[in-house]
């Protein structure tokens, strides 16, 4: 496969997640070439973010502030082509949204999810007051 442009990688990447979740296309911006889905939460207290810079897909959550509080890549989930990064990208959105995957949360931020609150618990060293909710909780 020839290399593809920012252009066209944010473009597939877009048609891929609009035929799974048509609803994002009211977020869909572009900066430049870079694809940018902002969707605001049902509770409007965070706003979850996806984004194609460096051809790469990154989601993350902006606190109330506007200021990133956590984000991750495909990449760290083992997806490096772009047909494994979507494929990876709308498994991990269908499970956010689903609510399988818990998003945890210290001083009201999202600070990374889970789906084993029991386990961030127990392995919470620093005794942080940690929060654990659905997508539709916040």
């Amino acid at each position: 496969m020839n290399k593809l442009s920012q252009q066209e990688y944010s473009d597939i990447i877009k048609t891929g997640l609009l035929t799974r979740f048509p609803e994002f296309k009211r977020f869909v911006r572009y900066v430049d070439d870079v694809l940018i889905i902002e969707i605001p939460s049902p509770m409007k207290t965070q706003l979850f973010w996806i984004s194609t810079q460096d051809m790469e897909i990154t989601i993350g959550f902006d606190n109330a502030n506007g200021d990133c509080s956590w984000h991750t890549h495909m990449s760290l989930y083992g997806a490096y082509e772009i047909d494994d990064e979507l494929r990876t990208l709308i498994h991990l959105l269908t499970d956010i949204f689903e609510g399988n995957e818990l998003l945890v949360l210290e001083d009201n931020e999202v600070i990374y999810l889970t789906k084993n609150p029991e386990d961030e618990l127990k392995n919470n060293e620093d005794n942080k007051i940690l929060d654990f909710k659905k997508w539709n909780e916040i």
